[in-house]
C-alpha cells in the first residue's frame, strides 16, 4: 500500500511539474542563442599560422611551463641521451613525447656535431689538410637514429589509433543523440527517464575528441534533441531551474577561466585553452533567462579580447617570419654571389670558406621563415653551398696531383745537388746549383707533410757544397797580414775623405770604397772583428754626414752589412737569412696596403673625407716603404748572382 501511495504522490508531482512547466516560455529562445554562440564561435577564431612545431592539429598544446618538468637533457651524454630517447618510447604519451623528443634530438646533434668539431680541429693542428678531414662514424649516431625511427613508428600508430578513436567518439555521439530522442516515446517513470537523460548528458560531455568536420553536425543535432527532450517531458520546473543554475555555475567558472588566460604571458596557450572553453559551453546546457545574455555576453567580450591578442601574436609573427626570409634570402644571394667568382690558389679558397662558414653561422641564428616558403628557401642555400664546397674538392684534388708532380721535379733537383756536393769544378759546379736554385723557385708547392723535410734536405746539399768552396778558397788567400795592412790604409783614406761639392761624385767615392773594401781578401782572424768595425764605424759616418735620402743611407748600410757576410764562413747562408726577413717585411706590408684599401670603400660619404685622407696618406706611406724594401731584396740578389 506504502508502494502505491509512493508512485501516486510522484505522478501526482510530476504533474504539477509538468503544469508548471507548460506555463513557463518555450525553449526556442536556447535554440536561437545556442545558434548565435556557434556562429560566434566559428566567426571570430582566427586563422592559425601554419607552425611545423604544431603539427598535431587535434591534440590540446600543455602550457609552456610543461618544459620545466623536463631533465636538462644539456648536461646529459650522447649515451644518457640514448636512454632518455628509449625511455620517452617506452613511456609514450600523445601529444607530448614528439616534442621531448625533438629537444633530444636537437641537443644531441649539437653535441656530436660539437665532437666533430673538435676532432676537426685537433685535425686542423696536426698541420693537415681541411679537405682530407672525414669525421668517424659514431655507433652512437646509428642507434639514436634507429630509436627515431622506432618513435615515429610509434607515433604513426598513434595517430592512426587517435583518427579511429575521434571516429569512434563521433559514433557514440550519435549513438547518444539516438538515446536522448528515444527518451521522447518512452512509457518509464519520469524519474527514471530523467537520470537516463542525465547519464546520457554526463557521458556526452566525457568524450572529447571527434573529426573537426563533425562538430557543428553534432552540436546542431544535441541542442536540437536536447529541446526536443524538455518540450516533450516538459520537466518540472524546480527540477529544471535546478540544472539551470548548475549550468550557470560551470558557465560562469568558465567565464572567469577565459578572463584569467587575458593575463597569460603565451598569447598561443591561452588561445588554445579557448579552444577547448569554448567546446565545453557548447556541451553544457542551457541556463536561467535572466542571466543568459549578460554571462554570454560576458564569456563573448572575453573570447574576442583573447582572439585579438592571439591575432596580434599570428601578425607579429608573420612580420618576423616575412623579415626572416628577406634576410635569408639576402643570404642565398650572397653564397651564390661567391659560386659566380674564380679562385687558384689555396689561400683564396680559404677566405672563401671563411665567407661561407660566416654565412652558415648567420643563417643558424636566424628563426623560422613562412612554412611555405620553409623548404625552397633551405633548399636554395643548402645548394648553393654544396657547390661551393664540391667544386672547392674539385680543386684541392687537382692540386694534389700538381703537388705530386712538383715534388718529383724537386726531388730530381735535390738530387741533382746532391751528385755536385763533393764536385772539384767549383765554377762549372757553383753555376749549376745557382740554376738550379732557380729552378727550384720556379715550381710551385709540394704536400705540405713533404714540404719541410725536402726543403731541409735541398739547402743541406746547397750549404755542404759552397760550405766546401768556401774552405777550399780560404787556402788559397794570399797573405793576411798584407790584407789586413791594406784594409787599415783603405780606413784611413775614408777617414780623410773631405766631401766634393756634387753629392753624387762624393756618393760615387764612397762606393768605390766600399767596393775596395770588399775586393781585398781576409785577415787575420784575430783582427777581423777590429778592423770590420772601424771600417763600419768610418763608413757610416761619411754616410751620414752626406747630404742623401735616407734611402740611399739605408741601401749603402745593407751594402756595408753584406759586405761583412762575405768575409763569413757561412756567407750565403747569412745573406739568405738577410733577404728572408726582407720578404718577410714585404708580405706584411702588401697586406697592411690590402687591408687600408678594404677600407677606404667604408669612407665615400661627404662626413667621412678625413678619415678617408688619413688612409690615403697611410697607404702612401706603406707603398714608399715597399719600394724601398723592393729595392733592398734587388740589392741583394745581386750579391747572391756574384
Amino acid at each position: 500500500m506504502e508502494q502505491k501511495n509512493s508512485m501516486m504522490e510522484s505522478n501526482q508531482e510530476l504533474e504539477q511539474n509538468m503544469q508548471e512547466f507548460e506555463n513557463t516560455e518555450t525553449n526556442a529562445n536556447l535554440v536561437e542563442s545556442q545558434s548565435e554562440e556557434d556562429s560566434f564561435f566559428e566567426d571570430n577564431a582566427p586563422e592559425i599560422e601554419s607552425d611545423e612545431d604544431n603539427e598535431d592539429n587535434d591534440i590540446v598544446v600543455e602550457n609552456d611551463d610543461h618544459d620545466k618538468q623536463l631533465p636538462d637533457f644539456n648536461k646529459m651524454s650522447l649515451e644518457e641521451l640514448l636512454v632518455e630517447t628509449n625511455k620517452v618510447i617506452n613511456q609514450y604519451v600523445f601529444g607530448e613525447s614528439k616534442r621531448v623528443i625533438e629537444i633530444i634530438k636537437t641537443t644531441f646533434y649539437t653535441k656530436l656535431n660539437t665532437q666533430n668539431e673538435q676532432a676537426k680541429q685537433a685535425f686542423l693542428e696536426k698541420g693537415l689538410n681541411e679537405a682530407d678531414f672525414v669525421p668517424e662514424v659514431n655507433p652512437i649516431e646509428e642507434t639514436f637514429k634507429e630509436l627515431i625511427k622506432v618513435f615515429k613508428s610509434k607515433r604513426a600508430e598513434a595517430l592512426s589509433a587517435f583518427e579511429k578513436e575521434k571516429e569512434k567518439n563521433y559514433q557514440t555521439k550519435i549513438h547518444i543523440i539516438d538515446e536522448i530522442n528515444g527518451l521522447v516515446n518512452t512509457t518509464e517513470h519520469f524519474n527514471q527517464v530523467y537520470h537516463r537523460f542525465k547519464d546520457l548528458q554526463d557521458n556526452w560531455k566525457s568524450i572529447k575528441q571527434v573529426p573537426s568536420d563533425k562538430i557543428r553536425e553534432l552540436n546542431s543535432k544535441y541542442q536540437f534533441v536536447l529541446n526536443q527532450f524538455y518540450d516533450y517531458l516538459k520537466i518540472n520546473k524546480e527540477l529544471r531551474e535546478l540544472d539551470l543554475k548548475k549550468n550557470q555555475e560551470h558557465k560562469e567558472k568558465m567565464c572567469e577561466r577565459a578572463e584569467a588566460l587575458l593575463n597569460s604571458d603565451s598569447a598561443k596557450s591561452a588561445f588554445v585553452e579557448l579552444q577547448d572553453l569554448h567546446q565545453r559551453w557548447k556541451d553544457t546546457g542551457p541556463v536561467l533567462d535572466e542571466v543568459r545574455e549578460n554571462l554570454w555576453e560576458r564569456f563573448k567580450e572575453a573570447t574576442k579580447k583573447i582572439n585579438d591578442k592571439f591575432q596580434d601574436y599570428q601578425n607579429k609573427l608573420k612580420v618576423e617570419r616575412d623579415d626572416n626570409l628577406i634576410k635569408k634570402t639576402e643570404i642565398c644571394e650572397k653564397a651564390e654571389e661567391i659560386n659566380t667568382k674564380e679562385y687558384d690558389s689555396p689561400k683564396s679558397w680559404e677566405e672563401a670558406s671563411a665567407v661561407i662558414e660566416s654565412l652558415q653561422k648567420d643563417w643558424r641564428k636566424i628563426g623560422m621563415v613562412p612554412s611555405k616558403y620553409n623548404e625552397s628557401i633551405y633548399k636554395r642555400f643548402k645548394v648553393a653551398c654544396d657547390e661551393f664546397f664540391r667544386t672547392k674538392n674539385d680543386f684541392y684534388k687537382g692540386l694534389k696531383e700538381s703537388q705530386k708532380d712538383n715534388l718529383t721535379e724537386k726531388m730530381q733537383l735535390i738530387e741533382e745537388v746532391e751528385a755536385l756536393v763533393n764536385s772539384q769544378d767549383w765554377k762549372n759546379a757553383t753555376d749549376k746549383i745557382i740554376k738550379i736554385q732557380k729552378d727550384w723557385k720556379k715550381i710551385g708547392p709540394v704536400p705540405r707533410k713533404k714540404s719541410d723535410a725536402i726543403w731541409k734536405r735541398f739547402r743541406a746539399a746547397c750549404d755542404l757544397f759552397f760550405d766546401n768552396k768556401t774552405k777550399h778558397f780560404e787556402n788559397l788567400h794570399g797573405d793576411e797580414n798584407e790584407n789586413l795592412k791594406l784594409k787599415n790604409e783603405l780606413i784611413e783614406a775614408i777617414d780623410k775623405y773631405q766631401h766634393k761639392e756634387d753629392i753624387k761624385e762624393s756618393l760615387k767615392d764612397l762606393k768605390d770604397f766600399q767596393n775596395q773594401w770588399a775586393e781585398i781578401g781576409f785577415v787575420p782572424m784575430k783582427h777581423k772583428k777590429d778592423i770590420q768595425d772601424r771600417y763600419r764605424t768610418a763608413i757610416n759616418k761619411q754616410f751620414d754626414s752626406l747630404d742623401v735620402d735616407a734611402k740611399e743611407r739605408d741601401l749603402s748600410r745593407l751594402k756595408l752589412k753584406l759586405d761583412s757576410f762575405i768575409e763569413s764562413s757561412n756567407a750565403k747562408k747569412l745573406i739568405f737569412s738577410e733577404r728572408n726577413k726582407l720578404v718577410t717585411r714585404i708580405k706584411r706590408v702588401e697586406a697592411d696596403i690590402q687591408q687600408l684599401e678594404n677600407n677606404i670603400g667604408f669612407f665615400s660619404s661627404g662626413t667621412a673625407k678625413g678619415l678617408l685622407k688619413e688612409y690615403e696618406n697611410k697607404i702612401k706611406v706603406n707603398k714608399k716603404n715597399l719600394s724601398d724594401l723592393q729595392d733592398k731584396i734587388r740589392l741583394i740578389d745581386k750579391y747572391i748572382e756574384d
